[in-house]
């Protein structure tokens, strides 16, 4: 959530400058958020705690970045697929 509220404001100049859709940008802006779930993140203690509170340390670590990296693959070859069909204006 920080990632999404501290990188909008970097990135509303390129709506404004640049030809690219306004829903494209916020969603990529969104999907990038998803890839930086790391020990700083109030989300990863939560998981930690509660899901993953039988593993080690470094198991939960990697089980959660290592899920988060997927998560914003995906979301990546998404948001890249409905932009080339435009969808996404």
């Amino acid at each position: 959530m920080a990632t999404l509220a501290a990188a909008t404001p970097l990135v509303a100049p390129f709506l404004e400058s640049g030809n690219l859709s306004p829903t494209a940008t916020i969603l990529a802006v969104c999907v990038g958020s998803f890839t930086a779930v790391l020990p700083n993140d109030s989300f990863y203690w939560l998981v930690r705690q509660d899901a993953l509170a039988s593993r080690s340390e470094r198991a939960a670590l990697v089980a959660i970045s290592g899920g988060s990296i997927i998560q914003g693959m995906v979301a990546v070859i998404g948001l890249a697929g409905l932009y080339g069909l435009g969808l996404l204006g």
